[in-house]
C-alpha cells in the first residue's frame, strides 16, 4: 500500500469510527462516573470490532482482519488534530488529481480559522499556481516568508517559480538554502537536479542519485513517468551509449559492453534500461558462479516490480544455475503466457527455454528452436522493412541487430 492509499484507508477508518460512535451512544445517558465510562468504552470497542459491519465492506473489523480498535481515551484535541490532518490530505489528493479549485476552497476553510497556518498557506500557494494565478500565489508565498522566514519549503517553492521564469541561477541559490536545512529532502534534491540540468550542468545526476538513496521507489517512479517526458532530449546520451553497447557486443567485447552499461547507472533510467543493465550484470555474475550476488541484483528488479520478459529470463537463468531446472522452465512458461509477442525480449524467453532443454538433454527443444527461427525471421523482415523506410540498412551478427 503506497502512502496515499494508506492515508485514504486511515481516513475511512476514522470515518467508520465516528459513524459507529454516534450509532452506539445515540440517546444513551451520560455515564455517572469513571467506572461506567470505562465499561461503556469497553462495550463499544467489542461491538465495533465484532458486531457492527463496516459500511463499505459489509464485514466487521474482526472478519476483515483490519480496522480493529483498542479502548483508549481520545481527547477533543486529538480528534481536532486528526480532522485537520485529513483535511490536509484531501487538499493533496485534489491537487494530485488536478482539482485545484476544490483544494483552494478547502485551504480557505482552514485559513478562516487559522489565518497564520503556514502549512495551509503553502498548500494554497500550490493550488493557486495550479490555477495559474501566479501573482496571487507570490503574495501568499511572501506572507509565508514573513511568518516563517526559515521555513525551507518557502525557498523550495520560490526556486520552482524562478525555474518557470528561467532564472536558473536564482533557483539554484534558493534551493541551496532549502538543502542547507534539510539535505536529505527528496523534493529539494530533485528540484536542484532539474535546475542544474537546465543549465547543462552534468552534476545534476549526482542529485538524482542522492534522491534515489532517500526514496528509491519514488525516484524510479519519477524516472519512469516524469523525467523523460519533461526532458526528452536527456535520453540522447542514453541511446548513444546503448548503440555503443550493441557495437561492443557485435565485436564480442562483452566486458567492455558491461562497463558501458554500468556507467549508464549514473543517469536517470527508464525501467527498460534498468532491466537491461541488471540482466547483463546477472549474466556476468552467473558466469563467475557468484549466485548470491546475482540473487541480490534480481531481488532489486523484483522489488521495484520491473517485470518484463528480460526479468523472467534472468530469473530462469538463476534458478537453473541453482539446480532448479523445473522452476526455471515454469518461470519461462509463465512469462510466455503473460506477454505479447511484440514485448521487448519476448523471443529471448524461447531462446532461454531452448538453452535449458538442451542442457537437460531434452530433445523437445528442437521443435521450439524451429518456431524461434521462424519468429526471428519474421521479426527481422519487419525490422528490415522499417530500416528501409528510414534509409538504414539492417545488419545482424551473433544474434544481435543494428542499423547502419
Amino acid at each position: 500500500m503506497d502512502e496515499r492509499e494508506f492515508k485514504k484507508e486511515m481516513k475511512k477508518s476514522f470515518q467508520e469510527y465516528e459513524l459507529a460512535w454516534n450509532e452506539f451512544f445515540k440517546n444513551r445517558p451520560r455515564p455517572k462516573n469513571d467506572n461506567e465510562e470505562q465499561k461503556e468504552g469497553a462495550e463499544f470497542v467489542f461491538w465495533y470490532n465484532n458486531v457492527r459491519p463496516q459500511s463499505d465492506t459489509g464485514k466487521t473489523p474482526a472478519e476483515m482482519g483490519e480496522r480493529n480498535i483498542e479502548y483508549d481515551e481520545t481527547t477533543e484535541e486529538d480528534e481536532e488534530a486528526m480532522e485537520k490532518q485529513f483535511a490536509m490530505d484531501d487538499i493533496l489528493g485534489w491537487m494530485h488529481d488536478g482539482e485545484y479549485d476544490k483544494a483552494l476552497n478547502e485551504c480557505e476553510y482552514i485559513l478562516k480559522n487559522e489565518p497564520k497556518n503556514v502549512e495551509a498557506l503553502l498548500l494554497k500557494f500550490e493550488a493557486l499556481t495550479g490555477l495559474n494565478e501566479m501573482a496571487q500565489a507570490m503574495k501568499i508565498l511572501g506572507k509565508c516568508k514573513l511568518l516563517e522566514p526559515e521555513n525551507p519549503y518557502i525557498s523550495f517553492h520560490l526556486a520552482a517559480m524562478l525555474i518557470l521564469k528561467q532564472d536558473f541561477k536564482g533557483a539554484i541559490n534558493e534551493i541551496n538554502k532549502a538543502l542547507e536545512k534539510d539535505e536529505k529532502n527528496f523534493d529539494f534534491l530533485v528540484l536542484k537536479a532539474q535546475a542544474l540540468y537546465m543549465t547543462n550542468e552534468q552534476t545534476y545526476t549526482e542529485y538524482l542519485k542522492q534522491a534515489e538513496k532517500v526514496d528509491r521507489k519514488r525516484a524510479l517512479n519519477f524516472f519512469d513517468n516524469y523525467w523523460y517526458d519533461t526532458y526528452p532530449e536527456s535520453e540522447t546520451e542514453i541511446l548513444k551509449s546503448m548503440e555503443k553497447v550493441t557495437e561492443l557486443l557485435f565485436n564480442n567485447e562483452n566486458a567492455k559492453a558491461l562497463e558501458e552499461l554500468v556507467r549508464l547507472e549514473n543517469f536517470p533510467l527508464r525501467k527498460e534500461y534498468r532491466n537491461l543493465i541488471a540482466s547483463a550484470k546477472i549474466k556476468k555474475l552467473l558466469e563467475e558462479n557468484n549466485l548470491q550476488q546475482a540473487q541480490s541484483v534480481l531481488g532489486l528488479m523484483l522489488d521495484e516490480a520491473a517485470l518484463s520478459p528480460i526479468t523472467y529470463c534472468s530469473k530462469a537463468s538463476l534458478e537453473f544455475a541453482e539446480g532448479n531446472s523445473k522452476g526455471a522452465l515454469e518461470t519461462l512458461e509463465q512469462a510466455i503466457g503473460e506477454y505479447p509477442k511484440t514485448a521487448l525480449g519476448y523471443l529471448g524467453l524461447y531462446t532461454k527455454k531452448v538453452e535449458i532443454l538442451k542442457a537437460l538433454g531434452d530433445d523437445s527443444y528442437k521443435k521450439i528452436e524451429e518456431n524461434v527461427e521462424k519468429m526471428q525471421k519474421q521479426s527481422l523482415e519487419d525490422i528490415s522493412k522499417t530500416a528501409k523506410e528510414i534509409g538504414k540498412t539492417l545488419v545482424t551478427k551473433n544474434g544481435l541487430i543494428k542499423f547502419e
